[in-house]
């Protein structure tokens, strides 16, 4: 498919293999509704989302997850995530998100990440580049799953000094366009949500909806 994402890949695994911890690979996945973006959880900082899906009609709730993502360094995050739903026993999964390049004014942000590690070949990884434009923020990058290689753009931007709004584009019949807002109510919470169109339009149109918990875990 793409010739370039074997050495991306390749790449993301020698990262991984020079940061392991104990034997095990983490990571941190920060993004919009969807796609992930080159934003990392600050060192020494944490970042704790109970997560909710589900299918737009009827707001029936079908997942629940427990995103946990901590900023080991001040270019690497790790976390783990505790996902269930009403047909999944409880599972715990590995993700972690590395700093290539910070951005600047003029060169995006990059940095690559895997996430969903223990589900199976259904874990992602990614590469992905955020451009910060003072108004908005744009996100492009390219994610492999099952497999497949998979391109995504997003924006998001500030409305006011809490309220952000965001939208994303993943490639694939079996993805989604989603576009949410994120409500910031202090320094230590936020609320963020979405809807989730498929690509398919035979596909059931989601909703996402996530309670944002952030501080600092150490003094460092």
């Amino acid at each position: 498919m793409f010739r370039t994402s074997r050495r991306i890949w390749t790449a993301a695994g020698l990262i991984c293999a020079l940061t392991v911890i104990g034997g095990a690979c983490y990571a941190g996945f920060t993004g919009l509704i969807v796609i992930p973006t080159a934003e990392t959880v600050p060192y020494g900082e944490y970042d704790i989302e109970p997560q909710i899906d589900g299918t737009l009609s009827g707001l029936d709730p079908d997942t629940y997850v427990i995103n946990t993502q901590f900023g080991v360094t001040r270019r690497l995050a790790v976390g783990i995530d505790f996902q269930g739903g009403e047909e999944d026993d409880t599972r715990a999964l590995v993700n972690f998100q590395y700093l290539l390049v910070p951005g600047t004014d003029r060169r995006p942000a990059v940095a690559v990440g895997i996430h969903s590690l223990g589900a199976g070949p259904e874990h992602g990884r990614y590469l992905v580049a955020t451009q910060d434009f003072g108004s908005f923020r744009a996100h492009t990058g390219i994610e492999r799953i099952d497999d497949e290689d998979r391109w995504f753009i997003g924006a998001d931007g500030p409305i006011s000094d809490r309220v952000t709004l965001m939208a994303d584009y993943t490639e694939g019949r079996e993805n989604y366009s989603s576009v949410g807002v994120f409500y910031q109510q202090n320094d230590r919470f936020g609320i963020q949500g979405g809807v989730l169109f498929p690509n398919d339009s035979r596909g059931d149109t989601r909703y996402s909806l996530f309670f944002v918990f952030t501080g600092p875990f150490t003094k460092g």
